[in-house]
């Protein structure tokens, strides 16, 4: 069975699962999954033959290994699972990415009959390497073996899983606290452990809420892609952005992916909210008032409807609220800064890099244009022309003469 990602905390997923596939970019996740069925393949009542080496090469288990828990490589567990262990169920763990075509070709005919006497642990982080097994048929109806897709958590899913980590390491958090967390991490899943370790280090029992959650995680700061399109809609001041902490976003998102990264990234959000801010100023999409999704859907042009009516409520009034919180001659602006850094495409990646990192630059600096500077700027009108014009028409008048 296929299992989005709030399968992560559902029991049936491992209390059915003799191979289990965790996949999705972010490793934390898929640890945790396997972590979890991987405890349930313990031996109620291990027994300790630590003691005599040959006794445990020769039932099937490593004496180094913890109690009750038969941990071995691929290979070993295809030839080994079809015969019981006396130590609890054999498990493997084996990253896709990292096996050969005869290794999965093996995978692929066992997940047609998989044995209950071990379980089989399958991850990924790489779509490319593990989308053609979310597409198999024999995955898609088999309830021996399922596939969670832990690529997209939602909130509450999020918060649960959160709530789960705290409470793996004793530590007490209230609502607050846990959204206190997540919002400054933000995306930055795979840090969310370290994070949560350096918590459990200063620790002194008492229940952490929102205030006492930053005092934890002071000097932390994780931002995404939607923090810094937010960050550049705020209110301009003095006819300038308030800059200090969108630059400082925008350096951190551009060490990350790089800045000719960034400039394609936030240029395909802008020209998104350009399209729906198209709408709201049309009328299509009320802003500031409740309304109905399926009334705004059905309300839009017929063209344009089936695309939109694909969209998901929560997002669609998500992109519909980020693309009000400027106007629509901003974000054209937004989108001329942004796409100016891509005209010249005869330049070496070193030049292009430089021309994105001005582009951003100048993103984050823009001042409020003018209806004249605006047209002048996607050369509708040429501004000093028409100064020199109007100069022109000016008459001289000689004071003596009056």
């Amino acid at each position: 069975m296929i299992y989005r990602f709030e399968g992560i905390l559902s029991e049936d997923v491992y209390s059915k699962s003799d191979v289990l596939f965790a996949v999705g970019r972010n490793n934390i996740f898929n640890l945790m999954a396997t972590d979890t069925i991987k405890a349930k393949c313990k031996s109620e009542t291990a027994i300790d033959i630590s003691f005599d080496r040959q006794l445990s090469d020769d039932f099937g288990f490593d004496s180094k290994s913890e109690a009750g828990l038969n941990s071995i490589d691929f290979d070993t567990f295809m030839e080994t699972v079809y015969s019981p262990s006396i130590n609890g169920r054999w498990f493997c763990i084996s990253d896709l990415s990292a096996m050969n075509k005869k290794q999965k070709d093996k995978l692929l005919k066992y997940i047609k009959d998989p044995s209950d006497n071990g379980v089989l642990c399958i991850t990924s982080t790489d779509w490319m390497t593990y989308r053609e097994w979310e597409n198999n048929k024999i995955i898609k109806t088999s309830k021996k073996v399922n596939l969670l897709d832990l690529s997209f958590p939602t909130r509450q899913i999020l918060k649960d899983v959160v709530k789960q980590m705290f409470e793996d390491k004793n530590i007490k958090v209230d609502n607050s606290g846990i959204e206190a967390f997540i919002n400054r991490m933000g995306n930055k899943y795979d840090d969310y452990d370290n994070v949560l370790n350096d918590i459990a280090d200063a620790y002194d029992g008492s229940e952490l809420d929102a205030k006492s959650m930053k005092t934890y995680m002071h000097g932390i700061e994780n931002y995404s892609l939607d923090d810094f399109i937010i960050e550049l809609t705020k209110p301009l001041s003095s006819s300038k952005t308030n800059n200090k902490k969108v630059l400082r976003i925008m350096m951190m998102l551009e060490d990350e992916m790089g800045a000719a990264d960034l400039v394609r990234k936030t240029l395909n959000k802008v020209d998104e909210c350009i399209e729906y801010r198209k709408l709201i100023n049309s009328g299509y999409i009320p802003i500031g008032i409740r309304f109905f999704f399926n009334d705004v859907i059905n309300g839009l042009p017929e063209s344009i409807r089936d695309k939109y009516s694909k969209v998901k409520e929560y997002t669609f009034r998500k992109k519909a609220l980020l693309a009000s919180m400027t106007s629509l001659q901003d974000w054209w602006y937004m989108h001329m800064i942004l796409s100016s850094a891509n005209k010249n495409v005869m330049i070496s990646e070193k030049e292009k890099d430089l021309y994105c990192q001005k582009a951003l630059y100048q993103l984050c600096t823009r001042t409020v244009l003018t209806k004249s500077r605006l047209n002048n700027d996607i050369g509708v009108e040429d501004i000093i022309e028409s100064g020199l014009d109007s100069l022109d028409k000016k008459k001289y008048i000689d004071k003596n003469d009056s």
